[in-house]
């Protein structure tokens, strides 16, 4: 059933999320002295990556769900847009807080705001909330506050990078960033 796939899909982004919270929690607080390619590209990478797991799999969990519980196709769009509008809502929040308390903690809070976020989704699908009639309003609420949480990601990412690569590799470590 749908709920059996989102749940997989869940369980295994918990894990890249546990894995991604640990190597963002992990970045020195000063520019290192080592490689910062390892020691930032890496774990911010690990981030965008859980990010973009993030979205996509609802993207694919809302066919069968939508088969499932009888939504038409634009419900669909719908549930999937209030990602969007969360996300919007955090992107200038997220530099602003970057520039101000440094992109290592803002990406972590973001990454722990979306997990958090992320777990409410398969309440809203549980059999009392279904029967009460609050499955979609749950569901809009916690994919914009999945939204809310990853739109502080590129602002943060950004901020890293410019705080700790010199100007001549930033362009390469933002790419390996989005790679």
């Amino acid at each position: 059933s749908a709920s059996s796939h989102l749940q997989s899909a869940l369980h295994c982004r918990r894990h890249v999320q546990a894995q991604a919270a640990a190597a963002a929690a992990e970045l020195p607080s000063s520019p290192p002295a080592d490689n910062p390619f390892l020691r930032v590209v890496l774990p911010t990478a690990m981030a965008l990556l859980l990010c973009n797991m993030d979205r996509i799999c609802l993207s694919i969990a809302i066919i069968p769900m939508s088969v499932e519980f009888g939504w038409p196709t634009s419900m669909q769009g719908v549930i999937q847009s209030a990602f969007l509008y969360g996300y919007m809502a955090t992107q200038l929040l997220g530099g602003t807080l970057a520039d101000k308390h440094g992109g290592k903690l803002v990406m972590a809070a973001g990454i722990a705001w979306f997990s958090v976020a992320s777990l409410v989704l398969p309440l809203a699908l549980t059999p009392a909330v279904m029967a009460a009639g609050y499955a979609v309003p749950l569901m809009l609420a916690a994919r914009f506050a999945v939204g809310f949480g990853e739109g502080v990601a590129l602002p943060s990412m950004n901020n890293l990078v410019a705080s700790y690569f010199p100007k001549e590799s930033k362009a390469r470590a933002l790419g390996m960033c989005f790679s």
